[in-house]
């Protein structure tokens, strides 16, 4: 029979057997541990971590850091020298790094929600939060910006690039860049709220837009809304189809001078006018000049082309025609003809019409005949007493046209003055066939006068 305190002594014994062998923690792992178990130590030194008794890895005393291949704290909860290889997504202060879920390869994420949604999309660039959110198949996309290319129909979008908060590229191939910007498929867009709405469009500028096929808007607030459109400059937007704008809306804001050609440089631009076209970028003396052709329409159908107005200012109203413009000039498309200072330019039979008259200090003019056959011996010379008899009738002379003619009709500078040259040489005729006349008149005179003479002796 075993004593009490023989009891009690064993009793503690195994107490405090119990307890060491709680505490031990085996190669092979422990059972019946507790919240109150832990490995480390109590006292104010660095956990440290060996193999091959060299330090691999610390957890600082002092803010419990964990330093990986140094042992130096720079105040980083990890710090880590070497390389950091990881399978799965890395999660750093709220953003996501990684590849994204699903199969594809070759994706590259940064941000919260990016790429979350790829199911088998591959080469996608992601940077941003919620950056490509709704692509799921969609492949060879970089796209920058919170929110940018997160439309729920961009499912299936390729090869676009969207860079900037909440821009969009709809279509493939489509680039956007600038915070809400948004480009079709094949199109560019450019600045803030810029807006590339149809295919292969290109807008640059804050809020310009491009809404047909192929438009160009470029300049703050420019748009294109029509076929063909082209608006370059501030504000500009189209009305019509196929137009082409240069400029800004403004009148007097800004610089207003246009310069087409090569060669121009900072120092000589101020010498060129508001309107210039130099199409040769050629220095010196020796240049050779190049065509410059400007054209309403092209093809060989039977369309007409359409007119070319010059003008030294634009009509204010629709009341405004170009005959109310001194100086302006027409190039009518359907003929060829040139009005200048008026744009009755119908008759076919003529190609420069001028309203008040040329000033010039040569003029040729082409004739094909000539009437030096006046003073041919076959050449028959009217009669004066008929000349007179048509002139008494006609009140102008033959083959010479009416002053109603000219009044209503017009001169034909070459052919009056070959009729004018016409008439004087009949009229040089009849002056040396007078002559001859008046001669022979006086020498019949002297010869009457000396017989009157010897008659009165």
């Amino acid at each position: 029979m075993i004593k009490m305190k023989h009891f009690s002594a064993l009793s503690v014994f195994l107490a405090l057997s119990c307890a060491a062998t709680a505490q031990s923690w085996n190669v092979t792992g422990n059972s019946g541990t507790t919240t109150s178990n832990f490995v480390g130590n109590t006292d104010s030194v660095a956990l440290i971590f060996r193999t091959n008794n060299l330090e691999r890895a610390r957890i600082t005393a002092n803010g419990g850091n964990l330093l990986l291949g140094t042992t130096t704290n720079s105040g980083y909860r990890l710090d880590i020298i070497g390389s950091l290889r990881t399978s799965l997504d890395a999660r750093i202060n709220n953003i996501s790094i990684g590849k994204g879920s699903g199969t594809g390869a070759n994706n590259i994420i940064v941000g919260d929600n990016a790429l979350v949604n790829n199911n088998t999309g591959y080469r996608n660039v992601a940077i941003g939060t919620n950056a490509l959110a709704y692509n799921t198949i969609g492949h060879s996309n970089t796209v920058i910006g919170a929110e940018a290319l997160a439309n729920a129909l961009d499912t299936n979008v390729r090869g676009a690039v969207a860079i900037g908060a909440l821009s969009r590229a709809s279509g493939d191939q489509g680039i956007s860049i600038g915070s809400t910007s948004t480009a079709a498929i094949y199109a560019i867009s450019i600045g803030a709220q810029a807006m590339a709405n149809a295919q292969g469009t290109i807008t640059i500028g804050r809020t310009s837009e491009a809404n047909v096929l192929g438009n160009i808007s470029i300049g703050y607030d420019a748009r294109t809304n029509n076929v063909g459109g082209i608006s370059i400059g501030y504000g500009l937007q189209t009305t019509g189809s196929y137009q082409l704008l240069f400029g800004n809306r403004n009148a007097g804001y800004g610089t207003r001078d246009v310069y087409f050609g090569g060669g121009v440089t900072q120092t000589n631009a101020s010498s060129y006018g508001p309107l210039t076209i130099q199409p040769t970028g050629q220095s010196g003396t020796n240049q050779t000049g190049q065509t410059i052709r400007i054209a309403t329409g092209k093809g060989t159908g039977t369309g007409t082309s359409g007119d070319i107005h010059f003008m030294t200012s634009v009509p204010r109203s629709s009341g405004d025609t170009l005959q109310s413009i001194a100086t302006a000039m027409i190039l009518k498309g359907s003929t060829g003809n040139v009005g200048i200072g008026t744009i009755k330019v119908a008759d076919t039979a003529y190609k420069l019409f001028v309203e008040k008259g040329i000033r010039t200090r040569k003029v040729k003019v082409d004739i094909s005949s000539w009437p030096d056959y006046v003073f041919d011996e076959q050449y028959k010379l009217q009669d004066l007493a008929e000349l007179e008899t048509y002139v008494r009738k006609n009140k102008h002379l033959p083959e010479v046209p009416s002053a109603q003619e000219v009044e209503r009709e017009g001169v034909n500078l070459g052919d009056n003055q070959a009729i004018l040259l016409k008439k004087i040489e009949e009229l040089t005729l009849h002056l040396i066939e007078m002559d001859k006349r008046v001669q022979q008149l006086e020498s019949e005179n002297k010869v009457l006068k000396e017989e009157i003479k010897k008659a009165g002796k």
